[in-house]
Order: C-alpha cells, then structure tokens, then sequence
C-alpha cells in the first residue's frame, strides 16, 4: 500500500490483544525494531489523536532525537496531569496506549520533570531508581512551591 502523500510503501502489521502486558511486548519489539520516526501506533482510540501523534513528536534540529521525545512528553505529561497524582505504571500505560513512545521515553521524560521541580517521586523501599508498582509521582501546580509537600 503506498502513503497517499509520500512514494513509500507502508506496511501494516496487526496486533490483537485483551491485555496491556500483549501491547507493551509488541510495541516494544516494533519500537527497537524500526525506525523511531517512522513507527506509528493505531490503538482503539487512535483517531481521536492520530494527527497529533505525528506531529506532537516532531524532531527538532539538533540533539537526540529520543531526548528531544522524551522533553516534549514531558512537557504534555505536566500539561495533562498537573495538580494530579498518578502511579509510575499508570503513567507507562498512558504513554504506550495515548503516544508513539515507550517505557524508557517515560522514564527520561519523569526525571526531566523531577529535575525541573515539575514533579515529587515518592518512592516506596529502599532502592532508588523508579519502581512500577512502588512510584507515585505527583505533579506540582504551577505556581506551587515543592516544600509545600514536606512530609
């Protein structure tokens, strides 16, 4: 099938699954597999999104371009979530079923926030890093300052 706008052919592969972790594993293989800029993911409620996924994501000139994915969902994730509370597995299902991106986008895109004060961790245990079942991170209001959430 060629792209209507483009002389390229377009191929499509079918997935069918009742479960996240069967999204997650195909999305994963197909993300380390292809080329980022060309991977697109049509999920149930693709339409409602499908113009913005192609374009929320643009490269920018300069720097990495999983970097520069990673700042901008950054940014839609404090723009979605602000003055809310969410877990670290709550917010990867958001990006694999609403974005093009993948766990490791995520991650760098929540220590971007946190470096930025945009975002609290509060981690559960003793190691440190981010856990899914044991990561709750709130997002900070704008004009919030970050000791207001002193424990």
């Amino acid at each position: 099938m060629k792209h209507p706008d483009k002389n390229v052919t377009v191929y499509y592969l079918i997935f069918a699954s009742n479960h996240f972790r069967g999204l997650r594993a195909m999305k994963d293989v197909m993300f380390n597999e292809g080329d980022s800029d060309l991977f697109a993911y049509l999920g149930p409620d693709h339409y409602k999104y499908e113009n913005e996924q192609m374009t929320l994501f643009d490269a920018t000139n300069g720097g990495n371009e999983d970097d520069q994915k990673s700042v901008e969902f950054a940014d839609h994730l404090y723009e979605e979530f602000e003055g809310m509370e969410h877990s670290y597995e709550y917010l990867i299902e958001y990006a694999y079923t609403s974005t093009d991106l993948v766990k490791s986008h995520c991650r760098d895109a929540l220590q971007h926030l946190e470096e930025c004060d945009r975002v609290v961790a509060k981690r559960t245990g003793s190691q440190g890093g981010y856990k899914e079942d044991k990561t709750i991170f709130r997002f900070t209001q704008q004009n919030q300052r970050l000791g207001d959430f002193a424990d």
